[in-house]
């Protein structure tokens, strides 16, 4: 509801721009509309033309002191609620702002009562001659080509769910290296199923344990999964053969220490070029004990992805004899001792 508008004060000698202080100019002002004070000489306005809705309202409250200048490159945007002259005296955009003239002279509660009324119901009686809304009640009738169209866009609804399922897996997979406890164990364990198609054991009650066994039954290798912010140490390596000793395992029967290394480092790149010491991979071969990082197993699942025999592949690994398994982005290297430069 707009009245005068005032752009600019005096300031000294000069002026002062004030067209960015409420909320009316600043939604002219996005909406790049122009305006300027109208020049009349009595409190009356006359309208060429106006909308059937305001014509009330209008009549009691339309002294027009304001003119508006839609631009012409948004003229599509706007309708003319009102014409004064040759220029626009209300306007609406997208039927959801509307700039119409105010003015009164009575300031009470009553007149702010009938003002409000008036106004709202001028709006709402346009709107809904110029929104084309569709009540429920229009579904129960449906041409064959909604049908199709719905069916279509049911089945790529059940494609997306499915594909963001796909998807969440991969995801997971990565979260081995930012996890550790249970949450890594199962990560790395869901892997070891689900990736490789290996039968793995891992009871509750040994919290970093589990067992790969074979169809027959037979363990092919016992598993220590562990995370930590440390580096890879020797203790590490020892509670593989102690562990696997305590479940009653030949020290013949492969270990794997699947661990997520220095935790605080960011970055794959970073995390990458964390060291494996010499010692550690000459001790982890002394008890047949194969290291992998995680970054190493996510790199060695990139390569394998879309390998026909990746399970015969990875037993064949961890049964290598023990060391370190390390996995760039290209190929795969089991050390016994610490690789040279």
């Amino acid at each position: 509801m707009v009245g005068p508008i005032v752009n600019e004060v005096p300031n000294g000698w000069d002026t002062r721009e004030i067209d960015d202080t409420d909320l009316c100019k600043r939604l002219l002002n996005a909406l790049e509309i122009t305006r300027h004070e109208r020049q009349r000489v009595d409190g009356v306005t006359t309208f060429s033309k106006q909308a059937d809705e305001f014509k009330m309202y209008l009549r009691d409250y339309g002294v027009v002191n304001t003119m508006f200048k839609i631009p012409y490159s948004r003229k599509a945007e706007f309708r003319p609620i009102a014409i004064s002259g040759s220029a626009a005296a209300a306007i609406e955009w997208g039927n959801q702002v509307f700039f119409v003239p105010f003015h009164t002279t009575k300031r009470d509660v009553v007149n702010f009562n009938l003002v409000t009324t008036e106004v709202s119901r001028a709006v709402l009686d346009y709107r809904q001659k110029r929104i084309a809304e569709v009540p429920p009640w229009l579904d129960d009738f449906k041409f064959a080509t909604e049908e199709t169209l719905g069916s279509e866009i049911e089945s790529l609804q059940k494609q997306i769910a499915d594909r963001q399922g796909q998807l969440q897996i991969w995801r997971d997979y990565k979260a081995i290296l930012s996890t550790s406890g249970d949450i890594l164990k199962d990560r790395v364990v869901a892997i070891l199923r689900r990736f490789f198609r290996l039968h793995v054991e891992a009871p509750e009650e040994y919290r970093e344990d589990a067992k790969i066994v074979a169809d027959t039954g037979g363990v092919i290798a016992f598993a220590e999964i562990k995370g930590t912010k440390a580096g890879i140490k020797r203790e590490h390596i020892n509670q593989v053969d102690s562990h696997r000793e305590r479940a009653g395992l030949s020290p013949l029967v492969p270990g794997v220490l699947i661990i997520n290394n220095e935790m605080s480092v960011s970055g794959i790149k970073e995390r990458s070029e964390t060291t494996v010491p010499g010692e550690q991979i000459e001790h982890a071969k002394k008890l047949n004990v194969l290291i992998i990082r995680t970054i190493d197993l996510l790199f060695l699942i990139r390569q394998f992805e879309d390998h026909p025999d990746k399970k015969e592949k990875f037993l064949e690994i961890i049964g290598s004899g023990g060391g370190w398994l390390g996995v760039t982005s290209t190929n795969y290297q089991i050390f016994s001792s610490q690789p040279s430069e």
